[in-house]
């Protein structure tokens, strides 16, 4: 988006939705820099949410919120006040709507590949980015 500029921010609050293999080596990652708070995990399966919640406690930083209730709770997630970018790690299937609500949220949104499976999936993304700036 032409002209669009973002305020500079000393952190980074990221939320982090699916922590199993790939949410959480994503999440070592994000432990190491300098600035990136995780406020925030979800994933449809406790365990894998524990097991990512244990690497950030190891990492001696505060215990984020997390959401466990469902594979659409991820919606309840994107409408915290505290989270800058919301990062998924989902199934393929999930990342649209992962990043459509994250990013009709007021969020930013970053996903693995593949963003979207369709051109009407890619150009949803789009028209959501620049409406919601």
């Amino acid at each position: 988006m032409r002209g669009l500029t973002f305020d500079t921010r000393g952190r980074a609050r990221i939320a982090i939705v699916g922590t199993g293999l790939r949410g959480r080596a994503v999440l070592a990652e994000l432990l190491t820099i300098e600035g990136a708070e995780i406020t925030a995990i979800a994933d449809l399966r406790p365990a894998n949410a524990a097991l990512a919640l244990d690497d950030i406690k190891a990492a001696k930083r505060p215990a984020p919120a997390v959401y466990t209730g469902g594979e659409r709770d991820f919606e309840r997630l994107v409408q915290r006040d505290d989270i800058d970018l919301v990062y998924t790690a989902t199934p393929w299937e999930w990342h649209v709507p992962v990043c459509l609500a994250a990013l009709n949220a007021g969020k930013h949104a970053a996903t693995e590949c593949p963003a979207g499976a369709t051109l009407e999936e890619l150009w949803a993304l789009v028209d959501a980015a620049e409406r919601n700036r």
